[in-house]
């Protein structure tokens, strides 16, 4: 995946302007026109704002000290985003995978890609320690790997073995090839529909003659080529175009027609620490106060300076959907939160991609979905060892300090055992609504957690980050669009009439009925869904090697829907029906009150809990204005502006918290 920096180099194109960056200040960024040196200056906020709402593009470009080098109409290219590493098949980013393990442990030991002896005598170690059962690659081979990663700046998928993409070479010259589709066009293109031996006959035909004249001429013969070779040829042709050809235009508009609608870190990033917790606290509903139970918080720490990268809350638990909102928090900036909350006074400063993702080794980090999303987005990941949770010391401290210094003082706090518990009751003392506990938690990692000195060092997180990225600026993705590819569910799956198909749910729209036509009905793709909204899906076009967004064809019913949420639907549905489809589905979405009822009036808080689930509730929820409850789960969410939404303190029963930095 594609990241920039914020430095010189950085290129952007903003209301039809092209402009370059010049130099960072106080809170703002310099831009210069590269066609008129106007200067622009963006406030940091309005910057990201635009680079969120997509309205600003990142254009890739190259700077040196003379010149200034990007791709002209980068803009005008087909609408999408480029393929990832996940959507390869799982063989080959096992490989990737197996070649980065190679890299990263060569690096650790300072052995480059020039040292083949040294490689020699410790690849044989390597292969046993990363439990590669393969022979080990040869020192040329490995050092071959290295390269090309230099060279690609980083990027783990210029190793992606050829036979992955492997796209077949034409060995005829172009005087045989143009030979080679006009005989397809007169034999096999023809109203007659002769078959592909018949057609290969004909070809042979035709080359005999143009030898005849080619020897008559004193000019080399044509070598025919054989059948399989035909055949491919014809295969490659757009198969709309020759449905059209064969049975003409009424015929393939109908067979065609597609139904549309409905270690220890040398500077900021080079380690970053991520795990999970159960937040011993419980909260409240924000509509209904019916106390939620405990959410799960994920969190991402920078080992260099700890700083708190990013951060997710929600009912799902440990899970890799679960990591990918954490990463989402951390890559997308946390200037959401001061817009949404001016009284945050100290800037939320640190986002951007780690070099090396540390984790324990739970199923969510070992999901071969985790370690190419990780890989895609261009970093590495490394897990510590079992029972040794001081190899990611910097966030099983974080987890203590929230633990001691945030929750202590919150009321509806819990215990870790009932033997410290005794007769409290938190169910009963909760007073927290859940977009309080989000908004208590991004101020105090702000105003508290990022500014408080270290008792050790005496340093303070936010200034030895600023210090650190003015040596290593932080990496950023330059398009979002590729984040929902990157943590979306990556499937494959057929074209046909009716579009492509995800479970009871199709995806449709005029370019991917384009692309049935030049791949044929029935072909199979890849495609990525964003499991926090069905409305849309990501399709790999394999023409332009991009992600195209296609629509559901059921916008009323998947719209938002999450993948969850249509699991238990047809869930329920089954139960009631017998069948699944769109109709019934919505059928039950409609009468689910009912059900919700039910739930609600359960004495157990586990049943708020998957109510909370049910319904979204989490911290991306809350940064985006989204107002979600267990009153209503499948309520379409809100989009408030920032100056519309009440400071949550206002309205909340909590009192002055302790750790308030004076």
């Amino acid at each position: 995946m594609k990241t920039f920096l914020i430095g010189r180099g950085l290129v952007i194109k903003w209301q039809e302007a092209t402009l370059e960056f010049v130099h960072r200040e106080p809170d703002a960024l310099v831009f210069r026109d590269v066609l008129t040196n106007a200067i622009s200056v963006f406030p940091e906020a309005e910057f990201w704002n635009s680079f969120r709402a997509r309205t600003l593009q990142v254009i890739e470009a190259i700077s040196t000290p003379t010149q200034l080098t990007y791709e002209e109409g980068a803009e005008d290219s087909p609408h999408g985003v480029q393929q990832t590493l996940h959507q390869l098949p799982e063989k080959w980013q096992e490989d990737v995978d197996r070649k980065a393990k190679y890299i990263a442990a060569l690096f650790r030991l300072g052995i480059s890609r020039g040292q083949r002896g040294q490689m020699q005598t410790v690849l044989h170690k390597i292969a046993k320690q990363i439990g590669d059962e393969d022979v080990p690659p040869a020192p040329s081979t490995v050092g071959k790997w290295m390269s090309d990663v230099e060279k690609a700046n980083g990027d783990i998928s210029v190793t992606v073995s050829g036979f992955a993409t492997r796209e077949r070479r034409k060995s005829t010259g172009p005087a045989h090839e143009e030979l080679i589709q006009e005989s397809i066009s007169h034999h096999y293109l023809t109203r007659e529909r002769r078959s592909k031996t018949a057609s290969h006959s004909g070809y042979l035909r035709d080359l005999k003659t143009e030898n005849r004249a080619r020897a008559a001429a004193s000019r080399d013969l044509l070598i025919p080529v054989s059948y399989s070779t035909y055949v491919r040829r014809i295969e490659e042709l757009p198969k709309y175009d020759v449905a059209v050809s064969r049975y003409g235009a009424q015929i393939a508009r109908r067979r065609f027609n597609m139904i549309e609608g409905h270690l220890p870190a040398s500077h900021p990033l080079d380690y970053v620490e991520i795990d999970h917790t159960v937040v011993n606290l419980y909260v409240v509903d924000d509509e209904s106060f019916m106390p939620l139970g405990r959410p799960w918080l994920t969190a991402i720490k920078d080992r260099f300076s700890k700083m708190l990268l990013g951060l997710f809350l929600s009912f799902t638990g440990p899970s890799v959907q679960s990591v990918f909102g954490a990463l989402r928090h951390s890559l997308e900036g946390h200037h959401l939160a001061t817009r949404l909350w001016p009284d945050i006074e100290n800037p939320w400063a640190s986002s951007g991609l780690g070099a090396t993702y540390v984790s324990d080794r739970g199923s969510d980090f070992l999901a071969i979905m985790y370690r190419m999303a990780i890989r895609a987005l261009g970093a590495e990941y490394q897990y510590c060892e079992r029972r040794t949770p001081w190899h990611k010391a910097s966030i099983e401290r974080f987890f203590q300090t929230v633990e001691t210094t945030f929750f202590e003082s919150i009321a509806g706090k819990t215990f870790r055992s009932l033997a410290e518990r005794g007769d409290y009751d938190p169910a009963k003392t909760a007073v927290v609504r859940f977009s309080v506990l989000v908004y208590l938690i991004h101020k105090w990692a702000a105003d508290f957690h990022n500014a408080s000195p270290d008792r050790m060092t005496g340093a303070r997180p936010i200034d030895l980050w600023n210090e650190g990225i003015v040596i290593a600026p932080p990496s950023l993705p330059a398009n979002l669009d590729q984040l929902d590819v990157v943590l979306g569910n990556t499937c494959t799956g057929r074209i046909s009439h009716e579009g492509l198909r995800y479970g009871t749910m199709t995806y449709a729209d005029r370019y991917l009925r384009d692309l049935m036509g030049h791949v044929g009905p029935g072909a199979r793709v890849t495609f990525s869904v964003p499991p926090n909204d069905l409305g849309y899906a990501y399709v790999f076009d394999p023409r332009h090697k991009i992600n195209v967004p296609v629509a559901n064809t059921r916008p009323e019913y998947a719209s938002g829907l999450s993948l969850f949420q249509h699991q238990w639907l047809k869930k329920i549905c089954r139960e009631k029906y017998k069948e699944v489809n769109v109709d019934r589905l919505i059928e039950v979405r409609g009468e689910i009150s009912d059900r919700v009822r039910e739930e609600l009036q359960a004495k157990s808080v586990r049943s708020k809990e998957r109510l909370a689930r049910l319904a979204g509730i989490n911290s991306h929820a809350v940064l985006s204005g989204e107002a979600r409850t267990i009153l209503d789960p499948f309520g379409l969410p809100g989009n408030p502006q920032p100056s519309q939404t009440t400071s949550p303190v206002s309205v909340s029963d909590v009192r002055r918290p302790s750790w308030r930095l004076v």
